[in-house]
């Protein structure tokens, strides 16, 4: 990423350090992190159902993004969809183009040609399949009812797939529908992501900091309380703070961003709606 207003080469950095792209080996792993990746790691290894959620930009996405790297590619098949008004045509084109496989334009040969290649890759090549369904809140009754079916493609006999359904919190109020009962009760593990402590947030923008490579001190112990207390501990917020506090720093000759440095850049730099 381009650094035109020169906040890297003033803090001493080499790379942008507060991004949703920031190398796996230097995420910031808190305990609710860990323990998400734990039961992703159990229900992949045992081809069950799991429901991942968590208010927006918690960083679910970042979970599943370490989850899938943790995987080994010579057991595990993982197949990824995010997509908005999700179709039962798509919820088997969008992994058959993943793996190669032209789909069918109709729904029921796209499916098909789906359990086809499940069972290729489970039965002949044996391995463990994991669908990712991201953005779930916004999935239709009848693309769950198609999901209800893949579950139930061995009938009695155990899943054939690790299924995770990840989307905000919302997601429950739609499976706890009556119509959606069905699907909710197939459900084995529940994972949640909350939001990082104050402490958390410390070690948080350590991890960030790290990655772009400063050496040097650049948060006081009051601005940082202050971002944890504006973003209320939610990672996108604290980049999109950070961020903007560097560049407020950076354009004004400051060597430390302070808690007078959060504020402003906050006040002045985001919109009001960003925040909670």
């Amino acid at each position: 990423m381009q650094d035109n207003i020169g906040f890297l080469q003033k803090f001493g950095m080499i790379r942008v350090p507060f991004t949703s792209n920031i190398g796996l080996e230097y995420l910031s792993r808190p305990e609710q992190f860990i323990d998400v990746m734990n039961r992703l790691n159990y229900v992949a290894g045992n081809q069950m159902f799991a429901v991942l959620t968590g208010i927006v930009g918690v960083g679910k996405s970042t979970v599943l993004r370490a989850f899938s790297s943790s995987l080994s590619p010579e057991s595990f098949e993982v197949l990824y969809v995010s997509q908005s008004n999700l179709s039962p045509r798509w919820l088997y084109s969008i992994p058959l183009n993943q793996l190669g496989i032209d789909p069918r334009f109709y729904t029921n040969d796209a499916k098909k040609q789906f359990h086809e290649a499940l069972f290729s890759l489970t039965a002949i090549k044996h391995k463990n399949v994991v669908l990712i369904v991201d953005e779930a809140h916004l999935i239709n009754h009848q693309t769950l009812q198609e999901i209800r079916f893949l579950l139930n493609c061995k009938f009695d006999a155990g899943n054939p797939l690790c299924l995770i359904l990840a989307g905000q919190n919302e997601l429950w109020r739609v499976l706890e529908r009556e119509e959606n009962m069905a699907i909710a009760q197939r459900i084995d593990m529940i994972c949640k992501m909350t939001a990082l402590t104050d402490e958390q947030v410390g070690i948080y923008i350590a991890s960030h900091l790290k990655y772009s490579g400063a050496t040097e001190r650049i948060f006081s112990a009051e601005s940082i309380e202050e971002i944890s207390k504006r973003s209320q501990g939610i990672p996108r917020l604290i980049n999109k703070i950070c961020t903007h506090a560097l560049l407020y720093a950076a354009s004004r000759g400051e060597e430390l961003v302070t808690r007078e440095i959060v504020v402003n850049a906050i006040n002045n730099e985001l919109p009001k709606c960003v925040l909670l």
